[in-house]
């Protein structure tokens, strides 16, 4: 009985020895863990993305309201097209003829002797630089009482009483004073203006009521025109 209480003292003392050695490992192990366990925790990684997240909004909010000042200088661009403005003006055509000197003349009415005072027209030729009579000009002529278009018109080289060239626009029944009311004026075939509107005078007389004005070429520095002939068929 006295071995196996000394055995049974032994084992209990090789015990405590053993369990003095193995508890403050236990401790130690356990205790460690903790902290490690805190700094590996997922609560730092959420308060990282925060702020990085916090940190990236600002610079693309910045980057979409960008564009707002670029569409605002495209929006500028069509400006300058004002300039187009200042083409619209155009020089104008320089005039082919002019006034004859000396006219206008003013005749009685001698191409239509039966219609005696009930006539009143505007009749006459158009030179060249050569002096001679021009075919097939447009001569037109208006009652700024009427209106500003041209209210008769003929053409050169149909009226042979006064001449090759000659034309006539009547403008009224009966003689009448008036002062440049009527004008005349030259062109083309195709409308082109070759001279100003030239206004002239009326008389209320039965010896003037035929209006006589002739157009010749305007001189140049490259042509040099020649004498008007006379007409043989004017009185």
């Amino acid at each position: 009985m006295k071995r196996e209480n000394l055995l049974t003292i032994l084992c209990a003392l090789w015990l405590m020895l053993a369990g003095c050695e193995v508890f403050p490992y236990v401790t130690e192990t356990e205790v460690q863990p903790l902290p490690s366990s805190t700094t590996t925790s997922s609560q730092p990684s959420p308060t990282q993305v925060t702020m990085t997240t916090t940190l990236e909004v600002p610079p693309t909010a910045t980057l979409e309201t960008s564009p707002e000042p670029t569409s605002t200088t495209t929006s500028i661009l069509p400006t300058p097209t004002k300039t187009i403005k200042v083409e619209v003006d155009l020089p104008i055509q320089t005039p082919t003829y002019k006034l004859q000197d000396g006219n206008p003349i003013y005749l009685p009415n001698f191409a239509y002797p039966e219609s005696g005072c009930e006539w009143l027209g505007v009749a006459g030729q158009v030179f060249d630089a050569q002096g001679f009579e021009v075919q097939d000009l447009i001569i037109a002529a208006g009652d700024i009482q009427i209106g500003d278009e041209q209210q008769w018109s003929t053409q050169t080289g149909l009226a042979q009483s006064y001449g090759p060239g000659g034309y006539e626009n009547q403008i009224s029944e009966i003689p009448q004073d008036s002062k440049e009311r009527f004008w005349v004026q030259v062109l083309d075939q195709d409308g082109n203006l070759l001279s100003e509107r030239l206004f002239f005078d009326t008389f209320d007389d039965c010896a003037q009521n035929l209006i006589l004005i002739n157009f010749v070429f305007i001189e140049n520095s490259s042509a040099k025109t020649m004498p008007t002939p006379t007409l043989a068929g004017y009185p």
